[in-house]
């Protein structure tokens, strides 16, 4: 069980800006996050959603810029979690060759290279009113059960805006996951039956 705030390395940064960031972590997810969990967080100022790694939980964070630090968005699958032993591992292999934590972890997880995180959009009871656009962007939600980013970002206009709303009136709810390419060729052969 972690504490409220956790330190990661973001996995696609360039060398100089790979470093331990401070997170807080949402009570939701304090049970399912433990060293070597892949996260993802907000980053910059964009708070674009990157791949992170936990490399320290329990972090004693007292400051008076808290109120600065960010949340976690969501955890990733436990079957992407790294030991220890391999984050480690990952640290050693930044000291020594020069790359960054995100490149180590990659060349240990081979399929994490061609993964992206998407967002998942999923409709919950509404009871407070919405305006017309939002109401289009909560049926369209509700009538697909759950819409990804990129359809509803392709289907209306300002729906950063609409969508940001509607999470905080509670009518939908996001979900962050990793989706995989899947690189492998397949080929099909025919045999006579005898």
């Amino acid at each position: 069980m972690c504490g409220e705030y956790i330190k990661v390395h973001i996995l696609d940064v360039p060398y100089h800006a790979d470093c331990e960031y401070t997170y807080y972590v949402p009570f939701d997810f304090r049970h399912s996050i433990d060293r070597g969990t892949m996260v993802v967080v907000p980053f910059g100022r964009a708070n674009r959603h990157k791949g992170a790694i936990v490399n320290d939980i329990n972090v004693a964070h007292i400051d008076e810029n808290s109120s600065l630090i960010k949340p976690i968005a969501s955890v990733l699958s436990s079957y992407l979690k790294l030991s220890s032993e391999m984050l480690e591992l990952c640290i050693f292999l930044k000291s020594r060759t020069l790359c960054t934590v995100g490149e180590a972890v990659k060349s240990i997880i081979p399929s994490a290279i061609m993964t992206k995180t998407r967002e998942r959009y999923f409709a919950n009871q509404v009871e407070k009113s919405l305006n017309p656009q939002e109401k289009e962007i909560y049926e369209y939600v509700l009538s697909n059960e759950g819409a990804t980013d990129k359809k509803i970002y392709d289907k209306f206009q300002n729906a950063e805006l609409y969508l940001s709303r509607l999470i905080r009136l509670g009518a939908i709810k996001k979900e962050t996951y990793i989706k995989e390419e899947d690189k492998s060729k397949y080929e099909t052969r025919a045999t006579l039956a005898v």
